[in-house]
């Protein structure tokens, strides 16, 4: 195999984020299904200020049930209105959107991962 260049110089690290709260965009959203058979959404956000800005946390959001309280929010946090208990979303039409999210650890397995706790409306 021939020699390749290597450069490390923008490489960055994959430790959590600090606790705190960040202004965020949604960059992505991926349809999954869990174990137990239930449809959810995760969602990429990515932190859009400061020195932090390009790094990543995700969000699953059930979209039926008890937890789907929590797509309500994400879906609130950004202007998204939600006239009814049951309509048709595209997550598209979310992704490019902005929001503040408040970001926890906690230990899974040995190693320290974030959670979003919470999701606001940007002032």
């Amino acid at each position: 195999m021939p020699t390749v260049n290597v450069d490390t110089s923008e490489a960055r690290t994959f430790e959590p984020l600090p606790k705190g709260a960040y202004d965020f965009i949604i960059s992505g959203c991926e349809s999954k299904t869990s174990k137990g058979g239930n449809v959810y959404l995760n969602w990429t956000l990515t932190v859009e200020s400061g020195e932090l800005t390009g790094r990543k946390c995700w969000k699953s959001t059930p979209i039926s049930g008890e937890g789907a309280g929590f797509l309500t929010e994400l879906l609130e946090a950004v202007g998204y209105e939600v006239k009814s208990k049951k309509f048709g979303l595209d997550p598209q039409d979310i992704i490019g959107r902005s929001l503040v999210g408040v970001v926890d650890t906690y230990e899974y397995e040995g190693k320290l991962q974030n959670n979003v706790t919470k999701l606001l409306r940007k002032s």
